[in-house]
C-alpha cells in the first residue's frame, strides 16, 4: 500500500504485501515400446533414434493437453482447471481466475443495434491490467477461432486480422491469436477464450530432455525402450490472464 504525505507529516507503517508459497510438483510422462533385438542390429537407419523423435512429438501433446485441460493428478494442472468468478481482481479469492460473462449459453452477444458480438472480446481486454498488456496474446482452438474470424465490427469490418508477415500470427485488437487446440469449443458455460499474458500467468519446471533406458532383458527377444520425462505445471499469477465465459453469469 502506498500513501500520499506531507512534508514534516508522520509516516506511520503501511500494509504490506502478503506472500505465499505455490507449489508446482514434478510428474512423470512415460513410454514404452518394444522392438526385436535383429531389427536393432540390422536395421540400415537409427530405429531407436527414430522411435524416440516419434515419442518426443507425442509427449509434446500430450504436455500441451495438460498445460490446458490437465487435473493435476499425476499430470499437470491445467489453466481451465482452475476455477473462475465474475469479480474483480481486488475482491476476488487468489486461486480463482477472473471470467467475463457474454451474457449468452453457449454463444457470443446478440448482436442488435449498437450492441456488437465483438463487444464481448473488448470487454474481455478491458479487465486486464495495464503491467500486463504489454505481453498479452488471445488462447482459443481452432474451432473457437473459426467462430471469432466471423465477427465484425460496427462498420462492418473483419476484427480478425490476418498477418501478412509469414510465420506470424494472426491478431485480434493489436494482440496476437495462439491456437490451443485443448482448449474448449464453444459450448454452454465454456471458458474458450483466454486472454492475458501466459508468461506470467503459468509456471512450467522441467528435467530437460527426453531419457531412453533400453532394457534386452526382461522381454527376449525385444528390446524394451523405458521413455521418460519428468515435467510439471501451475499457476502463479491469477490476475495475468482473464476468460470469456459463454454463458449468462
Amino acid at each position: 500500500m502506498a500513501t500520499w504525505a506531507g512534508e514534516t507529516a508522520p509516516r506511520p507503517e503501511t500494509q504490506a504485501p502478503t506472500l505465499g508459497m505455490t507449489r508446482i510438483p514434478l510428474h512423470e510422462l512415460y513410454a514404452q515400446p518394444k522392438i526385436s533385438q535383429k531389427l536393432l542390429d540390422t536395421s540400415a537407419f537409427d530405429v531407436a533414434a527414430w522411435l524416440s523423435e516419434r515419442i518426443a512429438n507425442r509427449f509434446a501433446r500430450s504436455e500441451g493437453a495438460g498445460f490446458v485441460a490437465g487435473d493435476g493428478i499425476n499430470k499437470p494442472r491445467g489453466l481451465c482447471d482452475y476455477p473462475t468468478a465474475a469479480t474483480a481482481d481486488d475482491t476476488r479469492a487468489w486461486g480463482t481466475f477472473e471470467h467475463v460473462a457474454t451474457g449468452s449459453s453457449g454463444a457470443f452477444r446478440t448482436r442488435s443495434g449498437d450492441v456488437n458480438s465483438a463487444d464481448d472480446l473488448l470487454d474481455l481486454m478491458g479487465k486486464l491490467k495495464t503491467g500486463y498488456l504489454d505481453n498479452a496474446s488471445w488462447y482459443m482452438s481452432r474451432a473457437t477461432a473459426a467462430a471469432v474470424r466471423k465477427l465484425k465490427d460496427g462498420q462492418g469490418n473483419f476484427v480478425w486480422q490476418p498477418s501478412a508477415i509469414a510465420g506470424q500470427p494472426p491478431s485480434l485488437f493489436g494482440h496476437p491469436v495462439v491456437l490451443m487446440d485443448d482448449m474448449p469449443a464453444i459450448g454452454a458455460n465454456s471458458l474458450s477464450i483466454a486472454f492475458g499474458d501466459m508468461r506470467a500467468t503459468y509456471t512450467v519446471i522441467e528435467r530437460p530432455g527426453l531419457r531412453m533406458v533400453a532394457d534386452p532383458y526382461t522381454a527376449k527377444p525385444y528390446v524394451l525402450l523405458y521413455c521418460y520425462r519428468r515435467i510439471g505445471g501451475g499457476v502463479a499469477d491469477f490476475e495475468a490472464l482473464k476468460f470469456l465465459k459463454f454463458g449468462t453469469s
